[in-house]
C-alpha cells in the first residue's frame, strides 16, 4: 500500500463541517506518518481544493477537476496536465488524479451529457 484514499463522504462537507475537516486533516497527518501519499475523493469546488492543498494532501479527484471523460477526451486532458506541470513553482501543492497541482481552470471541462461515460 502506497496511498491512502479519503472517502468523498468526508471531503464533500469539509468546508462547512468541522468534524469532517478534522477527520480529513487527521487522516492526512496519519498517512504522512506512515509514509503514504493521500488521495482525496469528492473535490467539487475551489474552496475544498485550496483547503486540501493547505492541509498537505497530495492528490484529489472530483467534479471540480473533471467530469467523467471518454478515452479520447482523457488523452487530451492528460496532455494538458503534463504540459502544465512543466512550469514549476506556479502550482498548488495538491495534485489531482487529475493532479491538483494544476488549477482546473487550465484544462477543458466537458459540460454536455454526451461526454459522460
Amino acid at each position: 500500500m502506497r496511498q491512502l484514499k479519503i472517502d468523498k463522504s468526508f471531503v464533500l462537507n469539509m468546508t462547512t463541517d468541522e468534524d469532517d475537516a478534522t477527520i480529513v486533516a487527521s487522516t492526512i497527518r496519519l498517512a504522512r506518518s506512515l509514509g503514504l501519499s493521500v488521495v482525496a475523493e469528492g473535490v467539487e469546488n475551489p474552496t475544498t481544493w485550496q483547503r486540501l492543498a493547505a492541509m498537505g494532501c497530495d492528490y484529489a479527484q472530483g467534479y471540480y477537476l473533471s467530469r467523467p471523460l471518454r478515452a479520447d477526451q482523457m488523452t487530451r486532458w492528460l496532455e494538458v496536465q503534463h504540459a502544465s506541470r512543466a512550469e514549476p513553482g506556479e502550482r498548488a501543492r495538491v495534485r489531482a488524479l487529475a493532479p491538483v497541482a494544476c488549477p482546473p481552470e487550465e484544462f477543458d471541462r466537458p459540460t454536455s451529457a454526451s461526454t459522460r461515460s
